[in-house]
């Protein structure tokens, strides 16, 4: 009699085991799905910009990418596409908490940013 209680407690341990293990694989199945959702709240919430003219824009968890880009020269000469542009992006980053970072490039080899075109420019 004395085998089969203590094959009886050793059941009830063996199940208390198995649910404390059932419950530690949930609590840890809980915190990578709150850090999944967290993860995509971030993405989400990134700086929304438009399609500028004389910009391309790529961004990444705080970081913000900026290439100057203009298509009508082949030095990427600095124009009102340019300036406006800009302006636009820096209001948008002066509301934006989560981009800690920019990043400019140019998509023109050897050149990173030329001079004013003035005529362009409209004065």
């Amino acid at each position: 009699m004395s085998i089969s209680v203590y094959n009886d407690v050793g059941k009830v341990i063996q199940h208390n085991e198995e649910n404390q293990a059932r419950a530690s694989k949930m609590v840890s199945l809980f915190f990578r799905i709150v850090s999944i959702l967290l993860l995509l709240f971030s993405a989400t919430a990134a700086l929304e910009l438009p399609t500028y003219q004389g910009l391309r824009t790529s961004q990444k968890p705080g970081i913000l990418e900026v290439t100057f880009h203009n298509a009508k020269s082949t030095t990427n000469l600095w124009n009102k596409d340019t300036l406006s542009d800009l302006t636009d992006l820096v209001q948008r980053l002066q509301s934006d908490n989560e981009t800690k970072a920019v990043v400019f490039r140019s998509d023109v080899p050897k050149y990173f940013l030329n001079h004013l075109d003035l005529q362009d420019s409209g004065k």
